[in-house]
């Protein structure tokens, strides 16, 4: 059978320790981004359902008020018309 050199085992040894552990902070760092993009794309989704809920809300108490919407310049056109 062979015989295993252990004198140099160590100094074989050092090479796979340090690819493991640059794979590991390499996995870890695309984690972490990954983190980080899903609550900026969760933030900006919250953003916009609100947008959307406001405007929802907008729109359904405008019609509430019998149409008509200051804000927006709807009595210069209903005179206009």
């Amino acid at each position: 059978m062979t015989e295993i050199n252990t004198e140099n085992l160590p100094l074989a040894v050092i090479p796979v320790v340090s690819t493991i552990l640059i794979f590991l902070i390499a996995a870890a760092a695309l984690l972490k981004l990954k983190r980080v993009l899903h609550k900026d794309r969760m933030a900006r989704e919250k953003e916009r359902y609100l947008s959307l809920v406001n405007l929802w809300n907008g729109e359904r108490d405008r019609q509430r008020r019998g149409g008509v919407d200051s804000g927006r310049g709807a009595g210069e056109q209903e005179t206009m018309a």
